[in-house]
């Protein structure tokens, strides 16, 4: 149709054979005709053929899949299912997908808000449900993974009893619930290095003293050394003075002594 009227607009324009040159008005009439023969022709056309109705592109919700590709609910971009993730671990949220860029992404931005989170909700609007690590693993950076882990591990120990191994070259982090405040309960094993420690001092074992022996000495004479003297002084029955707390020892002769250091009686 549109062959014809512009074979019939070109033969207008013609002049013995000749298109160029043409004047402006002539140009203009043409051209109007032109567009008066179109509108006949289209108006006698079916409203249908006319204008026939456009292709309507189906419409598809987030998480449906297209073939092989499926809508990621974060990013709104359509991805290879292979890169989908879908958390088929909680029922509330299994028919919620999104690309491992975003989620990962997501994951990362919950830990940096709060490192002490007991838990990382799934970013659909709504939801209630929670993702869990192990089902993550695959595509969250390793860096992201260890403070997620760390995040739960520190959530886990909130409210109970902390403390570190009094070993220097250990440290490693011990629970107290099972043991401490118990009055019986003084010597305990470190799972960590195999050393005994005092579960009611935090200290490292003070062989044949007393916690209250132990508390009672000074500063100096906690380290290792200064106990086994401490422990030598109460095999020998030393005495230490209360004023210096310098140990003496009787051999023999009046029960009464003096420190030579500060002369106490």
């Amino acid at each position: 149709m549109e062959e014809c009227v512009d074979e019939f607009y070109l033969s207008a324009l013609s002049d013995h054979d000749q298109l160029f040159p043409i004047s402006d008005q002539t140009y203009a009439e043409e051209l109007h005709l032109q567009e008066v023969l179109m509108s006949c022709i289209l108006s006698s056309l079916p409203i249908q053929e006319a204008f026939p109705p456009l292709l309507k592109s189906p419409t598809r919700e987030v998480g449906q899949s297209s073939g092989s590709h499926i809508f990621c609910g974060v990013c709104m971009d359509e991805k290879p299912s292979e890169d989908m993730f879908k958390n088929t671990n909680s029922p509330s949220c299994a028919t919620h997908s999104f690309c491992h860029d975003c989620i990962s992404r997501y994951i990362a931005a919950q830990l940096q808000e709060n490192i002490s989170m007991s838990s990382i909700r799934c970013p659909e609007i709504g939801c209630m449900g929670t993702l869990e690590p192990e089902f993550c693993r695959a595509f969250v950076p390793p860096e992201v993974f260890e403070r997620w882990d760390k995040a739960l591990c520190e959530s886990a120990l909130m409210g109970s009893e902390r403390f570190y191994c009094p070993f220097k070259d250990c440290s490693a982090l011990l629970l107290g619930d099972d043991v401490v405040g118990r009055v019986n309960v003084r010597e305990a094993e470190c799972p960590a290095c195999n050393r005994l420690f005092c579960v009611q001092c935090k200290v490292k074992w003070h062989s044949g003293l007393k916690c209250e022996e132990f508390q009672g000495l000074r500063g100096d004479e906690k380290d290792l050394e200064d106990m086994k003297f401490v422990e030598l002084a109460m095999r020998k029955q030393w005495r230490s003075c209360p004023r210096c707390r310098m140990y003496v020892e009787r051999t023999e002769g009046c029960p009464h002594m003096k420190c030579s250091q500060s002369h106490f009686d």
